[in-house]
């Protein structure tokens, strides 16, 4: 899309330069934009890439995750993120929480919690009734997300481990997230990790799957600060999970009969809701 906008950008300034138009600025302006835009969330990326994670390497035969990305900065990473979001992850993590909708005495699951930043959101709403645990095969992350709930004095648990190999017992939680995980691993080990995010599910339990989608609208996409992200991921991930007819006939097989999206802001970010039936 940003290519299209640029090289449409430069072709009507051209043409109007050529006709000798003061106009032929106002394209070029906006070309200079997008240009600007491409430059600095490309550079962002880069720091992603190079200094946050690198790729997993599956051991023991096991194969969970693997060739996904591991993270192992905390510190950049909650940084990068707050770039990303431009400044609006307190408002993306509410949309997440609200999706759910959490009450007094939920036990909340998130697969690949990171940071942990997820689970922080949702205490305010389980309370201190509430169960608050996290799923992180990330040595380095598990310990930042302890670290970063312990200063805020919130009780949350964080097990080292992968998503197709959840270490909880069946019917063991009221909520469970998965945000921006799914993209990282391959189709077959995605599957296994939806069915074990189930398996763990209460009945009348939400599973709230967060990834990239189709933008709804462009000036959505534009503005999110996260097109870019969502291009450079598009490219060697395959199939996009919330873009895949089969993802919605997995939940459905999988006993969801409630099955609800929706996108943040517009943007390229969306949410796949399923609800169990009590």
């Amino acid at each position: 899309m940003a290519a299209i906008l640029t090289a449409g950008g430069g072709a009507a300034s051209l043409i109007l330069y050529l006709h000798g138009s003061s106009l032929w600025v106002a394209p070029a302006a906006g070309v200079g934009i997008i240009l600007a835009h491409l430059v600095v969330f490309g550079g962002i990326a880069f720091l992603v890439t190079r200094f946050v994670g690198g790729r997993s390497h599956a051991g023991g035969g096991h194969g969970h995750g693997g060739g996904g990305l591991l993270l192992h900065n905390p510190g950049k990473y909650d940084c990068l993120v707050g770039l990303l979001t431009l400044g609006r992850e307190g408002r993306l993590r509410r949309w997440m929480v609200d999706l759910a909708g959490l009450k007094e005495g939920d036990a909340v699951l998130d697969v690949g919690c990171g940071t942990g930043t997820l689970l922080m959101a949702a205490a305010e709403h389980v309370g201190q009734s509430g169960t608050l645990r996290g799923v992180e095969p990330s040595s380095e992350m598990c310990a930042g997300a302890r670290l970063k709930a312990s200063e805020r004095g919130i009780p949350i648990e964080v097990a080292e481990a992968w998503a197709d190999a959840l270490p909880h017992p069946d019917a063991s939680f009221d909520a469970v997230f998965c945000t921006l995980v799914l993209h990282h691993l391959p189709k077959d080990v995605r599957e296994t990790a939806i069915r074990e995010m189930r398996r763990v599910l209460r009945p009348g339990g939400r599973l709230v799957l967060v990834d990239w989608q189709k933008p709804r609208s462009i000036w959505g996409a534009m503005t999110s600060g996260l097109l870019l992200i969502h291009i450079l991921h598009s490219f060697g991930s395959g199939v996009m999970p919330l873009d895949s007819p089969e993802l919605e006939s997995l939940l459905k097989q999988l006993g969801f009969g409630s099955i609800d999206r929706s996108a943040f802001s517009g943007s390229v970010m969306g949410a796949t809701v399923g609800r169990l039936a009590l």
